[in-house]
């Protein structure tokens, strides 16, 4: 657990490396005395040997903590100290993909706190001939406001990045809509939803946390009841159980007559938050109050002085030092996934060859000094796979739509590639040119690596800064 060794940013650039699985988080339950709190939510090894971690800081109130800066925030691996790569809010690069859960009971036309402060009877209301309740006009129904608190949600978007999904339930899940970044479908799919039967409350989370397909990145659960779960075929210990494996929280809002206690602990075991709506009057700020918390998550990405394989757990220690003094700090334990110590075995066999050549370099040269000294003849000797790694140019860089990238010699053939900081491939095309135009202005904010890969395995490499 102790072999440690030290990597440097070349190595990076070669050696970054994308693993799809999420790994397993055992997540804190530490404060500062002064009731302000630091969570872990996700870890992600997605570039060996970086390790991303997101996480959120609030106060007693649940509130999000801005203004957060990296010379206060401390990592450790395995108690040692590991150098702070990058820091920002979350909404400034990883993507942000939502899944909506919305209770389409019956009991969502009927909101007894405004109804009776209409002095409207709930006994009073008719139905029309396709069953449909016929209200005041006065009267605006909890599912048509949670409607519209979601559609605000949707208009908010930062389309360019972040993902929605959405699962509609009553007695059963009625509507699943993966996550997508198409608006005029996910508000489409709002408009044509009506309120039937009973509460599958669990059944409908247990859906939304399998609901993410391959999605990459900060992965969140909204949901809206208005009652108990009386249908579900899952219980309350598989959704919790499911949602610490997946490491996704879920944040839950609880409409009217609800058992908010349970509510309440089911959000927290599951690292989201509960809020308690006594009327349906409020969804539409609570919807924003829990849309401007998950933006202010931050991304830290750390670098890692652990390339050993054999060590497949790792304790993450993360701490602020807040204005006033006083430390928030959470734990994690990183359990190494095997396609992951399948990859360290492979970037330590590469290490140690780079060793034995820059070993057997050193030594060439040492002999070339002697051979000249002794007045013999020498040659100069290279590699032969050595490569040449320059040659590429990026106007303009940074970009915000448009770059265009140049080789300063003519090619007949070749492939173009870039990849996100987290090793996310984002561009792939042959070319029978020496130019390529990229569109980046649907790309996060952040650093790319762009390559150029010839038939004769010469590789032209730049880095590329898109600023939004």
């Amino acid at each position: 657990m102790r072999g440690l060794y030290s990597a440097t940013f070349g190595l990076l650039a070669v050696l970054q490396v994308n693993l799809l699985a999420q790994l397993p988080v055992v997540q804190g339950n530490l404060t500062s005395t002064a009731g302000d709190r630091l969570s872990i939510l996700q870890v992600f090894p997605d570039s060996v040997p970086w390790v991303s971690l997101i996480f959120r800081a609030e106060n007693q109130n649940g509130e999000a903590l801005f203004g957060l800066k990296s010379s206060a925030l401390t990592v450790e691996e395995d108690q040692q100290p590991c150098t702070i790569i990058d820091f920002r809010p979350l909404s400034a690069g990883m993507p942000l993909v939502v899944n909506m859960v919305l209770d389409q009971s019956t009991s969502m036309y009927f909101d007894y706190v405004e109804l009776n402060r209409l002095n409207i009877t709930p006994l009073d209301v008719t139905v029309d001939s396709n069953g449909q309740f016929l209200f005041p006009k006065s009267y605006t129904p909890p599912l048509i406001q949670a409607k519209n608190a979601i559609q605000h949600f949707i208009e908010k978007l930062n389309i360019g990045k972040d993902k929605l999904g959405y699962i509609g339930f009553s007695n059963e899940v009625k509507l699943r809509i993966p996550p997508t970044q198409n608006k005029e479908k996910l508000i489409q799919s709002l408009e044509n939803l009506e309120a039937a039967a009973s509460t599958a409350f669990y059944d409908a989370l247990m859906v939304a946390l399998q609901n993410y397909e391959s999605d990459y990145g900060m992965k969140v659960i909204i949901a809206l009841t208005d009652g108990n779960d009386n249908s579900s075929v899952f219980t309350f210990d598989d959704v919790v159980d499911l949602s610490k494996e997946k490491q996704i929280p879920i944040y839950i809002i609880g409409l009217g007559e609800v058992n908010a206690d349970s509510l309440n602990v089911l959000a927290s075991k599951t690292d989201g938050q509960f809020f308690y709506a006594p009327t349906a009057n409020v969804l539409d700020s609570t919807y924003q109050i829990i849309q401007n918390r998950i933006n202010a998550f931050y991304e830290l990405i750390y670098e890692s002085k652990n390339l050993s394989a054999s060590d497949t757990l790792r304790s993450i220690y993360l701490g602020f030092m807040a204005a006033d003094s006083t430390l928030l700090y959470d734990e994690a334990t990183l359990r190494l996934h095997p396609e992951l110590r399948q990859r360290l075995i492979e970037i330590s066999e590469q290490r140690r060859q780079a060793k034995n050549q820059n070993n057997a370099l050193a030594l060439l040269g040492f002999i070339s000094v002697a051979a000249i000294g002794a007045g013999l003849v020498f040659f100069t000797f290279r590699p032969k796979n050595q490569k040449r790694i320059d040659g590429l140019t990026l106007l303009p860089n940074p970009a915000d739509t448009i770059t265009i990238a140049k080789l300063k010699r003519k090619v007949k053939s070749g492939k173009w590639q870039v990849t996100s900081q987290h090793g996310h491939s984002m561009f792939e095309q042959e070319s029978t040119s020496s130019e390529l135009q990229l569109n980046v202005g649907s790309w996060p904010t952040g650093t790319y690596v762009l390559t150029f890969t010839s038939p004769k395995g010469e590789i032209h490499r730049a880095n590329l800064l898109v600023q939004h």
